[in-house]
């Protein structure tokens, strides 16, 4: 069924159109795509088996022993396991708002802020169904730290059992299957993706091959930030700027990563002056540190008692926005750190032209995921994060919110990390004359005068000189090096 938005004559079209005859070949991104369909169906899978746990659960309530450092390794392994889903879902989501923004005329960068960029013609990236699915996403972590609610009545304050809250298996469900249904919904757009790749050169030659995109000669030593430069010679620079002075939307939402880490601080400094003063009832200012919440660690109790089984509906649904509430800055943060490293994935695969081995165009997926250190960094604190969240904003079954000051300040300590984690590769100037493109479509054309063929290795650097003036671009076999005592400017096209 899936396979219906992907028929073997687009398929066909695609791979004439993938000829070196005809033009610069890119890859199709077909690993990828078929990744993602198993993934949609996987997916569907789990939204409808949380969905009938969830409604098992609440008309039959599930409660198990005391859990401790066990039950917070499965609340993680829970977050992971959401995050490997959003992961999907996103994937295709984003390219369908790839190919949406390059029929609009409207894609400039290889990477973009995917939930807050609004297409304006293809009805599953507008602005509307963005929001749909950020709330969804918001809503499935948010889900998740509810799911395991811990019961002091049932059990000692150090031995409490854990409740299995069926509603909020229900509304991961619903979160998870709302997503699906966006992914599902961008799969006709898709169908007129010439690629699945999030390559920066596929991108550039499948954009050259529909004609949106054209080579401008003379500029083969002008960066991303030269953009708007004449076109004149240049001599080569022995360090590129970094990406911040490039993209608009980096340097808006490095602020934002920030802004977060200091809401954190701020949060648990609040929190701690009010458990010190007494102003609220229902505290508790003891002395643990510990990662995980004990008896002895300082909480801000705002609660509830519930005599019976399952939490009732009013206290769960408020429960659920507050806690989303909150979530979303999370989730806003993560997302903002997200375009940073796919940033920084773009100038890699672009840099890797220059190194002794040169970019090879067939590059396995999974292979440039796992090799990818700023991907795999991302990856962890996705889950870390929202789990670290989840511990800072305790949910009881019998008593209600705990806002916990320490894993507050555990959680700030996280945001931090993840503010440094994306200026340092946002702010990391590329070294060597090379010019630096950080994904930009266009740059990335200009720089490019000779595509490899299928299964080729594309390599840049010092191509011909005439006089004072200097060629530089790309080839399937091994260049020179630059000459830094020349202007470049590009003697020859072709």
């Amino acid at each position: 069924m899936f396979y219906s938005y992907l028929s073997p004559n687009v398929e066909l079209e695609v791979e004439m159109l993938s000829e070196p005859s005809r033009g610069p070949y890119f890859n199709r991104g077909e690993l990828s795509r078929n990744i993602c369909i198993v993934g949609l169906y996987l997916g569907l899978v789990l939204g409808i088996a949380c969905l009938a746990v969830g409604i098992y659960t609440s008309i039959l309530p599930i409660s198990i022993g005391q859990q401790g450092a066990r039950g917070e390794v499965i609340s993680l392994g829970l977050n992971l396991l959401i995050t490997l889903v959003n992961e999907v879902y996103g994937y295709v989501h984003g390219v369908s708002l790839r190919w949406a923004l390059q029929r609009e005329g409207r894609l400039t960068f290889n990477s973009n802020f995917r939930l807050l960029t609004s297409s304006r013609s293809s009805r599953p990236n507008k602005w509307y169904t963005n929001l749909f699915m950020l709330c969804c996403i918001i809503g499935s972590y948010s889900s998740s730290s509810l799911v395991f609610l811990k019961d002091h009545s049932s059990g000692s304050d150090d031995e409490p059992v854990t409740r299995i809250c069926g509603a909020a298996i229900i509304s991961l469900a619903i979160c998870l299957l709302g997503q699906w249904a966006v992914a599902w919904w961008s799969l006709p757009n898709t169908h007129h993706a010439p690629t699945w790749s999030v390559d920066p050169l596929d991108t550039v030659a499948a954009c050259i091959l529909e004609g949106s995109l054209h080579r401008i000669p003379g500029r083969c030593m002008q960066s991303v930030h030269n953009i708007a430069a004449p076109t004149i010679p240049v001599p080569p620079r022995h360090r590129q700027q970094a990406a911040y002075y490039a993209h608009s939307e980096v340097r808006k939402v490095l602020w934002a990563l920030w802004a977060t880490a200091g809401l954190g601080l701020l949060w648990a400094i609040t929190i701690f002056v009010v458990i010190r003063t007494g102003f609220v009832n229902g505290i508790s200012d003891k002395g643990s540190w510990s990662l995980l919440p004990n008896s002895q660690t300082p909480s801000l109790n705002m609660g509830w008692f519930v005599d019976g089984e399952t939490l009732p509906a009013s206290i769960f649904v408020w429960t659920f926005f507050f806690v989303s509430g909150l979530q979303t800055v999370i989730t806003l943060a993560l997302h903002c750190a997200e375009l940073h490293v796919n940033c920084s994935n773009d100038e890699t695969a672009w840099w890797l032209a220059s190194s002794e081995g040169g970019l090879k165009r067939d590059r396995n997926i999974l292979k440039k995921m796992g090799t990818s250190w700023q991907s795999i960094t991302l990856f962890c604190f996705k889950p870390l994060i929202h789990w670290l969240y989840g511990l800072s904003m305790t949910v009881y079954f019998d008593s209600g919110f705990n806002m916990m000051p320490v894993q507050i300040s555990y959680l700030t300590v996280g945001a931090l990390c993840l503010a440094l984690f994306a200026t340092a590769i946002i702010f990391k100037p590329p070294k060597g004359p090379q010019p630096a493109a950080f994904g930009h479509l266009q740059t990335l054309a200009n720089l490019i005068d000779e595509w490899p063929t299928k299964g080729g290795r594309l390599y840049w650097g010092h191509k011909s000189e005439e006089g004072s003036v200097a060629h530089a671009g790309t080839s399937s076999e091994k260049l020179g090096k630059i000459n830094f005592g020349m202007l470049y400017a590009g003697v020859k096209s072709s």
